[in-house]
């Protein structure tokens, strides 16, 4: 893809340039990771595993005024115990 002259030497062309720089390390990156994968089948199945564990961290995550309002039952559990 070519910029039209009028666009060079502009703020125009120095985006385009960082995009498309960004674009190929994004390309070389999933390129290298998948390689990577490939040659270490059980690297990759444990990262995954990983990642999958962490968001159903975060999907099941309560909120804070759930959490809040479960520490204040505890706490008069405790205080009606005593």
């Amino acid at each position: 893809m070519q910029l039209p002259e009028r666009f060079k030497g502009t703020i125009v062309e120095k985006w385009a340039r960082y995009w498309k720089g960004l674009l190929v390390d994004y390309k070389d990156a999933v390129k290298d990771t998948v390689l990577e994968s490939r040659q270490k089948p059980g690297k990759a199945i444990t990262y995954a595993a990983a990642l999958g564990l962490i968001g159903a961290a975060i999907k099941r995550n309560p909120p804070e005024q759930a959490y809040r309002s479960r520490v204040i039952e505890a706490r008069d559990e405790v205080n009606n115990f005593l």
